[in-house]
């Protein structure tokens, strides 16, 4: 009887050394930010929470060997500033030109007048995730571009 239930609990401890990290994984996969384009945002931004006259008016991206989100916002100018706060972005100098998003259906282009780019200077060497911002003039237009490997 003793070795029974020693069995049975050997048994009871594999099934939740098992079963604890597949069910951490599929809630992992339940907070899918390709679902929801504010979570989608926020994680790209790092930012605990979105301006309140922010709208995404489209949103794209992929997760396969990559994960990549875009997304084309609209806010109040006196708002944009508190997009940057969530990492440290840094201004990319005679940064123009217009973008043309094939991930955001019916996208109109964005003439960019200012980039900002987390690593600074748009290290594309940098191992990890990379995040830029594009605005037009009245940075009232948004696009970000989120990559992490």
């Amino acid at each position: 009887m003793a070795k029974l239930n020693q069995e049975a609990r050997i048994v009871a401890i594999l099934v939740l050394v098992i079963l604890l990290p597949v069910a951490y994984f599929l809630y992992v996969l339940s907070v899918d930010v390709d679902v929801d384009p504010k979570e989608g945002l926020r994680h790209a931004l790092n930012l605990p929470s979105l301006p309140n006259s922010l709208t995404i008016a489209g949103s794209g991206g992929e997760s396969w060997s990559d994960y990549l989100f875009v997304a084309d916002l609209r806010i109040s100018p006196e708002q944009f500033p508190e997009l940057l706060k969530g990492r440290n972005f840094e201004p990319y100098e005679h940064y123009q030109e217009t973008i043309e998003e094939t991930w955001i259906q019916n996208f109109e282009p964005l003439p960019v007048t200012e980039s900002w780019s987390w690593p600074a200077n748009g290290d594309n060497d940098n191992p990890g995730a990379r995040c830029t911002v594009h605005s037009n003039k009245e940075r009232s237009r948004v696009f970000v571009r989120y990559i992490s490997d």
